[in-house]
């Protein structure tokens, strides 16, 4: 990574409040947010959406990026010179590969938008699948981290009644219901090592942890630690998000008992 720079990297689960706090983060004098997740070394069932399963895609490098790496000419044409080191990733370090593949995507990110004056901090948020946040971590011992932490059925909830589960609901109710049990297994995994980081995070250094409820609080505790100026901030919206306005589905009594089965222990604020 370029010395110039310090970077911030956030470790979350899907649909747990990391928008909301990357755009905070991106709102401080002098820090940059990448505006998507990096999805590098995702978990190779749940890269993005269990379906690339069924299409069988899971060797194709281009996969690795979000889809605004995919979308942007320049970013496109600038990632296609890392398909080779891609493919190649096993053979190398982990941390020596997330190191080339962030540089180089948060450089070309920073060639192409003209705001990026005066930036010293990066801030990005899911480098690569919470199952290899705990290698990231270590790794990057230097780099803060911040572990967000949200209630487990409020996740769930809001991820069964996202724009794309209600389309699919409306399309294929067969299709739905798979998606919808393996979104319950896998956020529930994904739940254990998020709480599992956020309870180690008091004895590594550079590690903070963020609750959803206490976002704003949290961030200002943060920010104070790292010497970043957080009173320019007006406030986070912490409104309903668009896919739970006129939910039309809640967990049944079921799915909250496997939630609590397999999602282990909560977090305790």
């Amino acid at each position: 990574m370029e010395s110039s720079l310090k970077y911030i990297f956030v470790h979350c689960q899907h649909r747990s409040g990391s928008t909301a706090l990357l755009n905070t983060l991106g709102s401080l004098p002098g820090v940059y947010a990448i505006p998507e997740e990096l999805n590098l070394l995702e978990r190779r069932f749940v890269r993005n959406s269990v379906w690339r399963f069924a299409m069988n895609k899971w060797d194709d490098p281009e996969n690795i990026f979000g889809s605004i790496w995919n979308s942007n000419g320049t970013f496109s044409f600038k990632t296609r010179g890392l398909i080779n080191e891609c493919r190649n990733f096993s053979s190398a370090g982990f941390g020596h590969f997330v190191r080339i593949i962030v540089a180089r995507l948060v450089s070309c990110f920073l060639e192409t938008d003209n705001t990026t004056s005066n930036i010293s901090v990066i801030a990005c948020k899911y480098v690569a699948h919470v199952s290899a946040s705990e290698k990231l971590i270590d790794f990057f011992s230097k780099t803060s981290h911040i572990i967000l932490v949200r209630d487990l059925s409020a996740i769930y909830f809001s991820k069964i009644n996202d724009p794309h589960m209600r389309r699919l609901r409306r399309v294929s109710l067969h299709r739905y219901c798979f998606k919808r049990l393996a979104i319950l297994i896998f956020f529930a995994l994904d739940y254990r090592i998020i709480v599992k980081l956020a309870y180690s995070a008091a004895t590594r250094p550079n590690c903070y942890v963020v609750r959803y409820s206490r976002m704003e609080y949290d961030l200002k505790v943060f920010a104070a630690t790292v010497g970043l100026d957080f009173d320019s901030v007006k406030g986070i919206a912490q409104g309903k998000a668009s896919s739970q306005r006129g939910a039309i589905s809640k967990p049944s009594w079921i799915e909250l008992i496997v939630l609590r089965v397999l999602g282990g222990r909560s977090y305790i604020d």
